[in-house]
């Protein structure tokens, strides 16, 4: 079986280097990291990952706006949504995430065993 590939959409390199490590952990692939929402749909036609691990706040896009325009065109992508957020805020963005075609919602910091235990779950049907 080949092996899992992802791209990473995060403007910081700590966020980023962490979901990478989570990834690298697992045996998946990050075949691209982008710092900003330019060219980023291009990017993910070239590569073809099987999963998309989207900030929120991402320049020039904001993180829900790429889950929506990649699900539009690729439903069976998996998009994760990922954001620092708690409380009220979290639930609002986590189910507006939800409704645009996310199929799950992380919360910064990223604990290692519920990010394996979530990807388990998709590389299972991968």
């Amino acid at each position: 079986m080949a092996k899992a590939k992802a791209m990473i959409l995060d403007f910081y390199e700590e966020g980023a280097a962490r979901v990478t490590q989570l990834l690298e952990s697992l045996d998946v692939e990050v075949v691209c990291w982008k710092r900003s929402g330019t060219n980023w749909f291009k990017e993910y036609g070239q590569h073809r990952p099987d999963f998309l691990f989207v900030d929120l706040l991402v320049p020039d896009r904001d993180g829900i706006y790429c889950i929506n325009r990649l699900i539009k065109q690729d439903p069976s992508a998996i998009c994760v949504l990922l954001h620092p957020y708690v409380s009220k805020m979290a639930l609002s963005v986590e189910e507006k995430a939800l409704k645009a075609g996310a199929a799950a919602v992380v919360q910064k910091p990223i604990v290692s065993t519920r990010f394996n235990a979530m990807m388990n779950r998709f590389l299972d049907r991968i």
